[in-house]
């Protein structure tokens, strides 16, 4: 029953990639085999399901599309189009093709590179007076490979006048570099590979952008997607339909009142009301009326003039339909104008229950607002429209795009300033006068496109997660990359390509297999051999290595640093020469209990580093000697040995197989390996560097914890989802306690102990004994599972989690 509650919540491994849905072709009691996992469709079906909730209670473009796509993937899974766990899920079609991937790593089967003609190919082939049909993208992939298309391509590469959005789009150029360069061979062999999707895939770069080097400098987003999301700010339903009804419906129901009054006999009916201005029921239920009733008299031309008003109510009707409501069967509006309908065609029939009901309504009306006309209902209708004056964010996102279409598509802004300044003379609209502001929530659409260094768009709240910074460091990395080449054009090309490499979202793979790698792109592994080996270009590589990772662990010390950036580091370090392991996060899905050399050699950084510190005391672990000479007859440790401490330590976390069983054993492979943290320490010398700051990170790690530990926690899943990020901030701040002089521990301590005294009381009961173990190994001694009183902080556990609420099951 545990294991079952625990392996119902999958979802809380949530890793990279996300929790895609697994089945085991084989009993519950049994290790699953490489050779018998496959990828259900419980997963896409309940995406789709939320998708189509979404586009019930949402209907937009954006959430239609997300339907088409979950509905494509399953109808592909089922025919057997995708084979999703693969990392080529569409058949017949190579690793390097750029696929549309969706939440959890599922290829939808769409090329990136494919589709309908875009804006850009059309305006070209009509340039070439190429006709506009399903042969036009081939033809226009052909011409590039002309003496004069080579030519133009070699031009704009070289002059940096070009963008590339996949890298499919950068095959061509390097095509045209290698036939400029002599190298017919290397661009025969790319040839080969591209030319069968020559009439599928874009193979050529946009020459109407603009390429820019980083030189240091970054933006989040370049200018047509802060475009894209401006345009899909759509007017608020509710803020539309309160305009409509005090430009279009109240005047209307007030020029109704107005003739229903004109037809009363004698005076004007009245009604007795109380202080707050409320009519009056007397000890039957009657209001106090008196006056006289609507429908008794015409006056000259009164009908043309009802009838005239009885045809406007039918025109915004049909042109209005938000407000069109008040005019819905029953309502107030709609019985006045149906009696003054029927007063237009037969008066004689009028009935006196509904003379009633217009005189208590027009009694009503008078009494809270005075007569149409008089002084009391224009100053209160002005101030009904005064105090309702909305914002149309939609009209004044559309004047921002027209100020940003101009502007260089693929890059960012220097000057952010002038794209979100007040709205202009020449700009301004009725709903967004001359003079207005730039409402926030628009305005931060357009500064994320702000060129800047990464610190300082931390610094100015821009990037607030080390997930962020893996977004933008390709922009850095890439020119170190590309700097290798000596040649302008091709560091160009070649920049640009990295950069858009790094968009490829990751695909959901099984069975250890790998994400597609740059250099397996064609067009890529040619021009390999045109590196050169500078010294500087590796000092500039260790540089920007060693300051991201400062950036990242100073800002976010809480944070274990994301697969995404970590492909940034590892490619910063193989510029660099620096052989490292640098782990990935596992996914605790398809994890099939094995892991690759490159963890057990990361496992020996960290052992050498951690021998008997606070660290080692704390997670009980062994030094290497001890390892080596227990375990593995003192030879090096190999991928087996590693996944077999993993599993001893992990002990026996349930029977059968489970997501949860494989979260623990993966939980002991981070402990062991410290998660890349002992590694960059040793390699980039981080101890020295952080100085000072390690201190704050420990502070910081701490309160994260307190805060983390007392959100709300109202169901197992994200009480769970909440024990894990907990479990891992714990981890990263021991760690960086164990780098503080030994002397410092106890002081640290103490300052938690008064920081947790300031805490809920609930939270510190069941805290207590987290402090208590971390206590008893600053004092030396190593903790021991079995201990209830002083335990190990960890994010998962067999059964209900110790530092679980007593509300949660």
């Amino acid at each position: 029953m545990e294991s079952a509650r625990l392996n119902s919540e999958r979802a809380l491994v949530q890793i990279q990639p996300p929790d895609p849905s697994i089945r085991l072709d084989m009993p519950s009691n049994k290790k699953p085999e490489k050779d018998k996992i496959t990828i259900d469709a419980a997963y896409p079906e309940f995406q789709l399901s939320k998708a189509l909730q979404n586009n019930l209670s949402n209907p937009s473009h954006s959430s239609g599309q997300k339907v088409a796509r979950w509905e494509n993937i399953l109808a592909s899974m089922y025919s057997g189009e995708l084979s999703i766990g693969s990392r080529t899920p569409v058949s017949n079609t190579p690793a390097w093709v750029t696929l549309e991937v969706a939440t959890g790593g599922f290829a939808t089967g769409t090329f990136l590179a494919g589709g309908p003609l875009t804006e850009d190919e059309i305006a070209f082939a009509k340039r070439l007076t190429l006709p506009i049909n399903t042969a036009t993208r081939a033809a226009l992939n052909s011409y590039f490979l002309s003496e004069e298309g080579v030519k133009l391509l070699n031009q704009h590469i070289s002059e940096g006048r070009f963008s590339i959005s996949v890298p499919e789009e950068g095959a061509l150029a390097i095509v045209a570099w290698l036939l400029e360069h002599g190298d017919v061979s290397g661009a025969k062999s790319i040839l080969a590979e591209i030319l069968p999707f020559f009439s599928e895939l874009k193979f050529y770069p946009n020459l109407s952008g603009q390429f820019t080097a980083s030189n240091g400098f970054v933006f989040l987003q370049p200018v047509r997607s802060a475009i894209e999301k401006l345009n899909n700010v759509e007017a608020n339903k509710r803020i539309t339909a309160q305009e409509e009804a005090i430009r279009i419906w109240i005047p209307l129901y007030d020029q109704l009142v107005g003739l229903l009054i004109e037809t009363v006999e004698g005076e004007l009916p009245s009604v007795r009301v109380n202080d707050s201005g409320k009519p009056v029921r007397d000890h039957l239920g009657h209001y106090d009326l008196k006056g006289g009733f609507p429908g008794k008299r015409f006056p000259a031309g009164w009908t043309e003039r009802a009838t005239s008003l009885s045809g406007r109510h039918e025109q915004m009707a049909s042109q209005h339909t938000l407000g069109s409501r008040r005019l819905k069967a029953g309502s107030v509006h709609a019985r006045m104008l149906a009696f003054l309908k029927q007063c237009i065609d037969s008066p004689t029939t009028l009935h006196k229950r509904d003379r009633g009901y217009v005189r208590l309504h027009l009694a009503r009306y008078i009494a809270k607002r005075g007569a149409p006309g008089e002084d009391k209902q224009l100053v209160s209708r002005l101030r009904q429209s005064q105090q309702c004056r909305p914002e149309k964010y939609h009209e004044i996102a559309k004047i921002l795009v027209q100020r940003l279409i101009p502007l260089p598509q693929n890059k960012g802004l220097e000057y952010v300033g002038r794209a979100i300044a007040p709205i202009t003379s020449d700009e301004s609209t009725h709903n967004a006068p001359a003079g207005s502001l730039i409402p926030r929530h628009l305005a931060k659409k357009v500064e994320r496109t702000q060129i800047a260094t990464i610190d300082q768009l931390i610094q100015q709240g821009y990037i607030t997660s080390a997930d962020a910074i893996a977004n933008v460091l390709p922009q850095l990395t890439a020119n170190i990359r590309a700097s290798c080449f000596d040649d302008s054009g091709l560091k160009n090309i070649y920049s640009s390509i990295y950069q858009a490499f790094r968009q490829r979202r990751s695909l959901l793979l099984i069975n250890l297999q790998n994400q597609v790698q740059l250099t397996e792109l064609p067009w890529i592994s040619k021009v390999e051999k045109y590196r050169n080996t500078k010294p500087r270009n590796q000092e500039l590589a260790i540089t920007i290595l060693s300051d991201i990772v400062i950036l990242a662990l100073v800002n976010f010390p809480y944070s274990i640093l994301p697969n995404k950036l970590l492909q940034e580091i590892r490619s910063l370090a193989d510029q660099a020469k620096l052989k490292v392991p640098i782990v990935d996060e596992i996914a605790a899905d398809i994890f099939m209990g094995e892991f690759t050399q490159k963890y057990a050699n990361a496992c020996e950084y960290a052992a050498e580093l951690l021998q008997d510190t606070l660290y080692a005391r704390y997670y009980n672990v062994d030094g290497p000697s001890s390892i080596k000479k227990t375990l593995f007859g003192g030879r090096s440790m190999t991928a087996k040995n590693f996944s077999s401490l993993c599993s001893k330590r992990a002990g026996a976390p349930g029977k059968g197989w489970s997501v949860a069983s494989n979260a623990i054993v993966i939980e002991q492979q981070q402990i062991l390996t410290t998660q890349n943290l002992a590694v960059l320490f040793q390699v980039l010398g981080l101890k020295t560097k952080l100085g000072e700051n390690l201190s704050l990170m420990v502070k910081d790690c701490f309160k994260w914890v307190c805060r983390r530990q007392q959100l709300k926690m109202d169901s197992s899943h994200t009480g769970l989802n909440i024990m894990k990020k907990s479990a891992y901030a714990w981890r990263q701040m021991i760690f960086f306690l164990t780098q503080l002089p030994p002397e410092e521990h106890h002081d640290h301590v103490s300052w938690m102990q008064s920081h947790l005294s300031e805490q809920a009381p609930e939270f510190r009961r069941r805290f207590a004994p987290v402090m208590t173990g971390l206590q008893l190994a600053v004092n030396g001694q190593r903790l021991q599972k079995t201990d209830s009183e002083a335990i190990q902080f960890l994010g998962w556990a067999v059964g209900k989690h110790p530092l679980m609420p007593s509300n949660i099951p």
